[in-house]
């Protein structure tokens, strides 16, 4: 090859490979990738990094590194559903292949989980019957979704009356008996 159309004179190289489309073939270019980091002090020489991350310290770039699992959740990058932040059980919802943590609409009924007054539950709606601020698809509470419990009580106190009903209903029931023995 004529020296003048040659991108790298002083070194054979046939198929005058320049990555970085600077005119310097690549066997001559002290930086392949154009990423202002010299070839010999990059962690990823033929991908443009220059921040130069390496999360798991393995000597090879985020960049280009394949086995890099910067969550350090035992899920590499390549397969995480949400490579920045952990979560081993790779959850997903809505399936719609973003990470549960990572998602703003965990339950994929386009109400950010922010606002969704049942963010674990698909509810685009989002009824509320009892205004108590959790949406009735989630809501043991809201006179739509209670359940018996096993013990026969309304789930909607959890089982048992809380102590001031119980007061309440002693109380009720003190003066009414007194009302009943001055009555008589």
């Amino acid at each position: 090859m004529d020296n003048d159309a040659d991108n790298c004179p002083e070194v054979a190289n046939e198929d005058q490979a320049d990555l970085d489309g600077d005119s310097a073939g690549d066997l001559c270019d002290e930086d392949i990738d154009d990423d202002s980091v010299a070839n010999e002090d990059d962690n990823c020489p033929t991908v443009m990094n220059p921040v130069q991350e390496d999360s798991d310290e393995d000597g090879i770039g985020d960049a280009c590194d394949e086995e890099t699992d910067r969550d350090s959740d035992g899920v590499l990058d390549a397969e995480d559903n949400c490579p920045e932040a952990s979560n081993p059980e790779q959850a997903d919802l809505d399936e719609d292949g973003v990470g549960d943590v990572c998602d703003d609409d965990a339950d994929g009924d386009n109400v950010n989980d922010e606002e969704d007054n049942c963010a674990e539950v698909a509810n685009e709606d989002q009824a509320d019957a009892d205004e108590d601020g959790i949406g009735d698809a989630c809501d043991e509470d809201s006179g739509e979704t209670a359940k018996p419990s096993d013990s026969g009580c309304d789930q909607r106190h959890g089982g048992e009356l809380p102590t001031w009903a119980l007061l309440f209903a002693a109380l009720v029931g003190i003066v009414s008996r007194r009302r009943r023995e001055d009555v008589a």
